[in-house]
């Protein structure tokens, strides 16, 4: 009798990998609750407008005219 069940465990194994791998890397590469509430800046240019930026970090931008930039600000 413990022939007929073995495939019946093997089948509850295989569907339990099945569902557990890809939710948990879903859950690990998800984004984090403090990253989704990060707040979202956003800088723009008009037509005939250049506008030079200094970021935290110390990297220069230059944004020309027409353009949009959005940088998330995280603590």
């Amino acid at each position: 009798m413990s022939a007929a069940m073995a495939p019946s465990r093997s089948l509850y194994a295989a569907l339990t990998l099945l569902i557990a791998i890809p939710l948990s890397v879903f859950l690990f590469f998800s984004p984090k609750q403090s990253q989704s509430a990060a707040a979202v800046d956003t800088i723009s240019t008009v037509a005939g407008e250049v506008r030079s930026l200094t970021m935290a970090g110390g990297s220069e931008i230059q944004l020309s005219e027409n353009t949009q930039l959005s940088r998330r600000m995280s603590t």
